[in-house]
């Protein structure tokens, strides 16, 4: 089972409504992704990487961090080559990823909302934050 797969299956338990989106949609959101905060790693451990990120150890933020985020839709997607290449789901409040995340197997992905305002990636080690994420997540 693939990480998108995952997220669908999980979100239809808890009823946190996900989609996964359209595939040109999704290519124009990844490109956008990449042009706006020029993500340093995007395959093997997932990394924005700039000067302007907020970094937290996984351990201790996987599962809650998106409780400090705004109600919004967000993006998701992960490693780029990977067999999700291309691929991005839409969640409608960002706030209840965590809680998806807490009932799936481990995975690194990318979460951007749907203004493309925060980039946050999620890896094995840490989650970083770039864009109003360094605000949005400093009093975590």
């Amino acid at each position: 089972m693939n990480c998108i797969n995952e997220i669908l299956r999980v979100s239809s338990q808890l009823d946190i409504k996900v989609t996964l989106v359209e595939e040109d949609k999704s290519k124009l959101v990844i490109n956008k992704v990449m042009q706006i905060f020029t993500p340093q790693k995007i395959t093997g451990h997932l990394a924005i990487s700039n000067d302007e990120v907020i970094i937290f150890p996984v351990e201790d933020y996987e599962f809650i961090y998106s409780n400090s985020l705004p109600e919004s839709k967000g993006y998701i997607f992960f490693d780029q080559p990977s067999e999700t290449e291309g691929q991005v789901v839409m969640i409608e409040d960002v706030r209840f990823l965590c809680r998806i995340l807490e009932e799936s197997f481990g995975m690194e992905y990318f979460l951007v909302d749907e203004d493309f305002t925060y980039l946050i990636a999620l890896n094995w080690y840490v989650i970083e934050g770039a864009g109003k994420a360094v605000n949005l997540l400093s009093n975590i």
